[in-house]
């Protein structure tokens, strides 16, 4: 909503105003499209590898929009103590897959991933910036399922790296919204044999109920990992995907439920900027992920001068 003063304005004085008051952000945005496009970095590279910030909150590394850089850099942290088994994807190494929902009767069940009020979490990340997921590959720290014989915490975590995408003009940067729309339901379209997933958006959780079946015929999580990438490799934006399987009592599940509320908050408001979200800060309800985030503003904003230009 517009404050009273600004809804006296005429169509015209409103016009020049949101002109004059959004010019430098608009002009940064119009760069930014322009770079996601062609890989220009805005920014001079430091020593360490890092781009120091332009003007304003957008932080740009390499070739692409980077918003959940900062949730993907504190991953490692959250993992606990335990050294993880590192396996190369291989899709000739996926479980089977029943194509659709599946139910496993609790008499069926060897245990649940998350079971008995134990912490279950999941999220996935996008991100261009290499280093972060630079190959196809699965990582278990704790037990793995052939080795689980009860309830245990869990989580999953999937950080994806992809290409450079390109729109209609500089503004136009819903193909990079989209993508990650596209990416993050890869999750609803995984059936391991044997694995029932039960997922809710709401709360960040994803328990798995596991078949005495699955478990004597050998499942693990290398296996489950192989079938998540075989899916999100159907996808051409898709470079590389790292799929991180956690199930080590020392891990922080309570940080890993706050970083995925983070990157759903993130996703959300990228779509309510899709659906022409206002762009009045002070009433907007989205304002605090807006400011936590490196370049929702901006992103933002660009958008707005594309539909300005109509």
């Amino acid at each position: 909503m517009r404050s009273s003063t600004a809804n006296r304005l005429t169509s015209n004085s409103k016009l020049k105003l949101q002109r004059r008051e959004k010019a430098p952000t608009v002009e940064y945005g119009s760069r930014l499209a322009a770079a996601i496009r062609s890989g220009t970095k805005l920014c001079a590279a430091s020593t360490a590898g890092a781009f120091s910030r332009p003007e304003g909150n957008f932080l740009y590394k390499g070739n692409g929009m980077e918003l959940y850089n900062s949730i993907i850099e504190k991953v490692d942290g959250l993992l606990g103590c335990a050294q993880p088994k590192r396996y190369e994807y291989n899709p000739a190494k996926c479980w089977e897959d029943v194509g659709g929902n599946q139910l496993v009767m609790m008499k069926e069940s060897a245990y649940e991933l998350g079971g008995d009020s134990k912490p279950a979490v999941n999220y996935a990340c996008v991100t261009s910036t290499d280093g972060f997921a630079d190959k196809d590959e699965i990582l278990v720290y704790g037990r793995d399922l052939n080795q689980i014989s009860g309830s245990v915490s869990f989580a999953r975590i999937v950080i994806v790296k992809v290409n450079i995408l390109d729109g209609e003009g500089e503004e136009d940067t819903e193909p990079l919204f989209r993508a990650i729309q596209d990416i993050d339901f890869v999750k609803y379209h995984v059936y391991p044999k044997g694995y029932m997933i039960r997922s809710s958006s709401d709360s960040y959780r994803e328990q798995v109920r596991v078949s005495k079946e699955a478990v004597r015929k050998g499942i693990t999580f290398e296996q489950v990992g192989n079938s998540y990438i075989s899916q999100y490799k159907k996808n051409p934006n898709i470079v590389s995907v790292k799929v991180i399987f956690v199930t080590t009592d020392d891990a922080d599940y309570a940080g890993m439920r706050a970083d995925a509320k983070k990157t759903r908050d993130i996703t959300m408001t990228l779509s309510k900027i899709l659906e022409g979200m206002s762009t009045d800060c002070h009433s907007c309800s989205l304002r605090e992920i807006c400011d936590e985030v490196e370049g929702l503003k901006e992103l933002h904003f660009g958008k707005e001068k594309k539909e300005f230009k109509g």
